[in-house]
């Protein structure tokens, strides 16, 4: 609306264009000047008092705001008060400058808002006759005679309820209009009397009438003006809420009284209301949350920072998001966290996931406060939309989730059966705190921070047999630890325990836990029973290893025994035929005797071969590089084969 009225302020004061100011205004428009005919009702009629002014005062006149405020009324109405600074030169060159007070209303028809009342008054006790700018304040001080008339006028033409009342103790009634009756369900100027026995402060609810009348008395000590929220009182009990517009004005008799225009703006307080109880919802659906802000992401704004961490209640004192997401950067250890969490509550995405129907958003990150304190946050924002003022709303809290984090982790490397003392390393600090810890009774979980190489020291003094002991003082040193996570990702020692005359066999395996923090987790495992089967399939295997080698040797030896065996009669056939070779010359029986004696031969390279087999096996085998006459053991080949061959019709062959 404020746009509006500012278009609406250049055309008619700047510009003097009454006809492009006219054009703002809804057909029925009320505009009132001071004197008795400067009453304009309807657009032609204000254009028409907005052109004499024009025509009497034709210089420009400028102006800014000084104050401006407010007030949605429904989807459709909407309702300003400003303070206007005023500068201008009368026809002879004087320069002017005064403040100006203006009250407006607003409606938007067919899609196009549009200024459905205007008036503005000086802030000066009186105003000369022809004085313009449209409506001095009806509730201005005005001569006595007119300021009567200026109220029944302003009864009839107003939109909401309008009463008043003497400023006497109680409020006595002075005067009221039939919308305010009608808004409280009277149905007569009598029966509203007889209920509130004439006086104003009667038909306020009981629960907020203190509170009218300590806000106003106050504001009244300073200004003749004010605006109020409460509820009014209706014939049946019930109530309805109003915005209350009020003046102190001075009656034709003397008195003072106050005049109030009253809206009825139930609809707002309860959405309003409803949106406060949601987000009140939220803050105690979280009573362990590290700090909570209310936030107003249309407005930018942040506010009502509760926290037990002072640093964290500290982010409200720029009081906006964007303030508050900037400080808190500050507290948050690594670049590629701080950048996700700048982009991720940026006011523009905010409002961007809203719109895209994400009512929360959400992130996890590091928060390191001091040297000392270390957290893991998550940072929430849940949003809602105030039906009231349509602005985006919400609430921004943390949740320490450090140890949730930690267990989390933690129980995805326990193993369910196993005996596990569990640590987590701080390598920067070098420091653990252990949360669980079962392989010793004299070592308990314990969140408390101690000193890395001074639990190490202990362990390997009290637990690890002496043998042992020089071997996992160097295994378990941080740095050595260190460098080899940053080689393989993961590393383990084993090392033997003692604890009461009992020997248990222990691996220590470290993982990396949380590198952006330099942390890791040991785990300590009583392997013992893994370690004593692995003993017991090792000797298995070694004594199944052992038959076997006696077996293999005992082929070996009976290869050995038969191939000697098998030489000694081969060696008969094999000699005999030579003998028979020199002593025959039939070609065909010669023919024969060679086919024998090469089969033999053969028969004797394979027995060798199997010989060889065995001194392989032994580890004997020696080689011997000799000529070797091919065409021999093709003919021989060719006499063991050939026969065969014949028999079943096959040709054989060999080429040189």
């Amino acid at each position: 609306m404020r746009e509006l009225v500012e278009e609406f302020l250049i055309y008619y004061m700047t510009e003097r264009n009454i006809e492009k100011a006219a054009a703002l205004l809804t057909e029925d428009v009320i505009s009132l000047g001071t004197g008795e005919q400067e009453i304009g009702i309807g657009k032609d009629a204000a254009a028409a008092l907005y052109l004499k002014e024009v025509k009497q005062s034709p210089n420009p006149i400028f102006f800014h705001f000084l104050e401006y405020k407010e007030q949605i009324l429904s989807i459709d109405a909407r309702m300003c008060y400003a303070k206007v600074g005023i500068n201008t030169r009368t026809t002879e060159g004087e320069k002017l400058a005064f403040e100006g007070r203006l009250t407006s209303s607003s409606c938007r028809q067919d899609g196009i808002w549009k200024l459905s009342s205007f008036h503005m008054s000086m802030a000066a006790a009186s105003q000369e006759e022809e004085e313009f700018l449209p409506l001095q304040s009806l509730y201005g001080k005005a001569e006595p005679a007119t300021t009567k008339n200026a109220i029944e006028l302003m009864k009839d033409m107003l939109p909401g309820g309008i009463i008043g009342g003497y400023m006497e103790p109680g409020f006595p009634l002075y005067t009221i209009n039939d919308e305010m009756l009608a808004l409280m369900g009277f149905d007569s100027y009598e029966e509203m009397i007889y209920f509130s026995d004439g006086f104003v402060n009667n038909l306020i609810y009981p629960e907020d009438r203190e509170r009218v009348d300590q806000y106003v008395g106050e504001v009244l000590k300073n200004s003749d003006e004010y605006d109020i929220t409460y509820r009014q009182l209706k014939k049946d009990g019930s109530f309805f809420w109003v915005h209350d517009k009020g003046r102190r004005i001075v009656l034709e008799d003397g008195r003072e009284a106050i005049i109030s225009v009253l809206v009825d703006v139930s609809d707002i307080e309860q959405a309003a209301s409803a949106a406060e109880e949601h987000l009140d919802a939220i803050m105690r659906m979280n009573p362990t949350a590290m700090s909570t802000f209310r936030i107003n992401l249309t407005q930018d704004s942040l506010s009502h920072a509760v926290s037990k961490y002072g640093n964290l209640q500290a982010l409200e004192a720029k009081g906006t998001v964007s303030g508050y997401v900037e400080d808190a950067l500050k507290f948050i250890p690594y670049e590629e966290e701080r950048e996700k969490f700048a982009r991720t509550f940026a006011v523009e995405n905010l409002l961007k996931a809203y719109q895209d129907g994400h009512m929360q958003v959400a992130m996890n990150h590091h928060y390191i406060p001091d040297e000392n304190q270390q957290f893991i946050l998550q940072t929430i924002v849940s949003m809602i939309r105030n039906a009231a003022t349509k602005e985006i709303e919400g609430v921004v809290y943390t949740l320490d989730i450090t140890q949730k984090i930690y267990n989390e982790k933690i129980n995805d490397l326990l193993i369910n059966d196993s005996d596990l003392g569990i640590i987590v390393v701080n390598i920067k600090k070098g420091t653990f705190f252990s949360p669980s810890f079962t392989a010793s009774s004299e070592f308990k979980p314990t969140l408390k921070e101690q000193d890395y190489a001074e639990g190490v020291g202990q362990i390997v003094d009290h637990f690890i047999v002496q043998e042992e002991k020089e071997h996992c003082r160097e295994g378990m040193k941080l740095d050595y630890i260190v460098t080899q996570l940053k080689k393989e990702g993961k590393y383990s020692i084993n090392s033997i325990w003692e604890n009461d005359g009992k020997r248990r066999d222990m691996r220590f395996t470290c993982y990396y836990f949380d590198e952006l923090q330099e942390q890791f987790v040991g785990i300590y495992e009583d392997v013992t029973d893994a370690v004593q089967k692995d003993h017991e399939y090792g000797q298995k295997l070694r004594e199944a290893l052992e038959e076997a080698k006696r077996a293999n040797r005992a082929k070996t030896d009976f290869l050995s025994r038969m191939s000697h065996d098998i030489r000694t009669p081969l060696n008969g056939v094999i000699g005999m035929t030579e003998i028979a070779l020199k002593e025959n010359q039939d070609p065909r029986l010669k023919f024969d005797l060679e086919t024998i004696k090469s089969s033999g031969k053969f028969l004797l390279s394979l027995i060798n071969d199997i010989l060889d087999v065995s001194r392989i096996e032994s580890g004997k085998m020696e080689l011997h590089p000799e000529p070797y006459a091919v065409a021999q053991f093709e003919q021989m080949i060719e006499a063991i084969i050939c026969p065969m061959m014949e028999e079943k019709n096959i040709t054989f062959r060999t080429d040189d």
